[in-house]
């Protein structure tokens, strides 16, 4: 009997553990990230926040530097919201003169006791013919985290300038966060390079509470090129998130954004994959699509021994028009030599008459291919296509990319094009 429960009690067991991993890990990974102080304000778009200058000057300021003819204050609030860290600002921006900076960057009062910020001035052309001087630098603030003090840069920016027409900027700087948490987690049994970024530029990594709209982003290498892409690497990081077809989510995510756990969610969301890599030396992604004359190509399969050109464009893109004499051009000297043009235009729908008109007219004599979706088209979706016209110069037996960009624009697409045939 001993041995009868002994055996029901591990098959008890067993069915636990197999459903806890089908379900959940059973154990949470605890993730540890390193602030990277300066440097990551390009990682993910952020929402600079509007501070307002005044001519009061705050409580508090025990001491500032000598010489201000018009000084300007604000302050920049960084760190938990229960008890955050606040940095005074001083504009001095005298009439008809570039302003000055001074930032209280250990939050102390003292204005004095600080290293100098960076601010640089450059005159720009402003409406109504005026020169308008834009300003923009940056300070690294020491913000308490409790009994830490973690440092951290954050981004300033100001139109220094009295112009009655841009009143209403003159007592407007801009803060945004320059920083973030850097680390490595394993997904999967695979590691990732991964940021974690405050782009309402708050200092407080809980975020604004509102799932979806938190503004604290996790921002994942999933394909290793050393970038963040928008699409399948960038994830609101009070949401779940898909990686290899696994649902996980983050758990305990403190105020300072250094400790975490990332779990297996309960939820299921889809996997989204980022944009494949489209640089020159890499490898385009294979297709099979239907053109307008219902011709099954399958790409770069069929251009075996050839080179192609794959172009997205549209008969409503001014810049597709222009172009247009030059790709005709280009199909016409070296169709024979070995190129091929492949079509993909972006029109709206019910536009196929409006297509097959406009490819007789400028002569475009090669394969279109059309669903009538526009930005939404399956291979504008698949190639992540963002502009028009998009070119790439593909090599039909490797499906390598030869070129793409401006080298396939103009008057450089002949000489990009002669100069690939030439070197088969």
């Amino acid at each position: 009997m001993k041995m009868l429960a002994l055996l029901k009690r591990s098959c008890w067991l067993a069915m636990a553990l197999l459903a806890c991993f089908a379900a959940a890990p059973c154990r949470a990974q605890r993730v540890t990230l390193a602030m990277t102080p300066r440097g990551a304000g390009g990682l993910t778009r952020l929402r600079p926040v509007e501070l307002t200058l005044s001519a009061m000057r705050p409580a508090g300021i025990s001491r500032v530097p000598k010489g201000l003819s018009a000084p300007y204050y604000t302050a920049i609030v960084l760190g938990p919201k229960e008890s955050p860290s606040r940095f005074t600002v001083i504009i001095d921006a005298p009439e008809g003169r570039p302003s000055r900076l001074f930032v209280d960057a250990n939050g102390n009062g003292d204005m004095l006791d600080d290293p100098a910020p960076e601010w640089n001035h450059k005159t720009v052309p402003g409406g109504g013919g005026a020169p308008v001087i834009v300003s923009n630098g940056g300070a690294t603030l020491q913000v308490k985290y409790g009994a830490r003090t973690v440092p951290v840069h954050v981004a300033l920016s100001r139109n220094d300038t009295d112009a009655p027409a841009r009143a209403a900027q003159f007592l407007s700087i801009y803060c945004s966060a320059d920083y973030a948490r850097e680390g490595v987690v394993s997904l999967g049994g695979k590691s990732y390079h991964v940021w974690l970024t405050d782009a309402l530029s708050r200092g407080d990594y809980r975020g604004s509470g509102r799932p979806g709209q938190s503004g604290i982003f996790l921002l994942i290498d999933v394909n290793g090129n050393g970038k963040i892409d928008a699409r399948g690497e960038t994830y609101d990081a009070m949401e779940p998130f898909n990686i290899a077809g696994v649902t996980y989510e983050i758990r305990g995510l403190d105020a300072s954004g250094g400790s975490f756990e990332i779990v297996r969610s309960s939820r299921s969301v889809a996997e989204i994959l980022p944009p494949p890599d489209l640089r020159p030396g890499h490898t385009v992604v294979p297709f099979t699509a239907q053109t307008t004359e219902g011709r099954t190509v399958r790409f770069p399969d069929d251009y075996k021994g050839r080179l192609v050109l794959l172009y997205f464009w549209a008969t409503w893109c001014g810049d597709c028009n222009r172009e247009a004499p030059y790709v005709s051009a280009a199909f016409k000297a070296h169709h024979a030599a070995g190129l091929d043009i492949l079509g993909v235009s972006l029109d709206h729908a019910n536009q196929a008459t409006v297509l097959a008109a406009f490819t007789r007219d400028h002569e475009m004599g090669w394969p279109e291919i059309y669903d009538g979706k526009e930005w939404n088209a399956a291979l504008a979706q698949l190639y992540y296509v963002r502009s028009t016209p998009t070119a790439l110069l593909v090599d039909g037996d490797t499906g390598t990319i030869l070129a793409g960009g401006q080298d396939l624009l103009g008057d450089r697409l002949d000489t990009t094009l002669a100069k690939f045939l030439t070197a088969r």
